[in-house]
């Protein structure tokens, strides 16, 4: 990923973006270095939540914002535990998607205030989902058996069509830091 930012920059003529390797719940900037922190699609990922939203008020200044874009869990523990399931199998980094409730209680926590929210649906192509991560066939079967078998709540709120696909929840939280004391 870091090979692919550099070479982005570069062929973008953006000089002043300097790649770092490190953890979400670690990061290897001193406090209030940005005025934006921004995450797509990765949070997910992290198997310490609240310790890297700590992190992104840590390095945020006062006033600055941050963007959170991910995949909203269900509120229904039914088609939560389906989902849940459908995405480990499909890729052992996954940890876990979490609720708005879940969200807005983290970024709260570590002093963020919400400014706006959205949420729309987004529809997964099963075939090229899989493929994208090379999910072993006997995941993919695991995957279809486990939609096969949902029960009709979860088929409905999944929208689980015959070739596997379904949607989602993208939640996008725009977010200010606290001025600070």
């Amino acid at each position: 990923m870091l090979a692919t930012v550099t070479r982005a920059a570069a062929e973008r003529g953006a000089s002043r973006i300097e790649v770092r390797c490190g953890s979400a719940e670690s990061l290897p900037f001193a406090p209030e270095s940005f005025a934006l922190v921004g995450t797509r699609y990765s949070a997910h990922h992290w198997t310490r939540l609240p310790a890297a939203v700590q992190e992104i008020s840590r390095v945020l200044e006062s006033l600055g914002h941050a963007l959170i874009i991910d995949v909203v869990a269900p509120e229904d523990p039914l088609v939560d535990t389906h989902l849940q399931a459908m995405e480990l199998l499909r890729d052992p980094s996954h940890v876990r998607d979490r609720s708005v409730r879940e969200w807005r209680e983290l970024l709260a926590g570590a002093g963020l205030t919400e400014l706006e929210y959205r949420q729309w649906p987004v529809r997964i192509e099963f075939a090229s989902w899989v493929a994208r991560m090379r999910t072993p066939e006997t995941s993919v079967a695991a995957i279809r058996a486990l939609q096969s078998a949902a029960p009709r709540e979860v088929q409905e709120a999944l929208a689980l069509e015959a070739d596997g696909s379904f949607v989602l929840q993208t939640g996008l939280f725009w977010l200010v830091k606290a001025r600070s004391p």
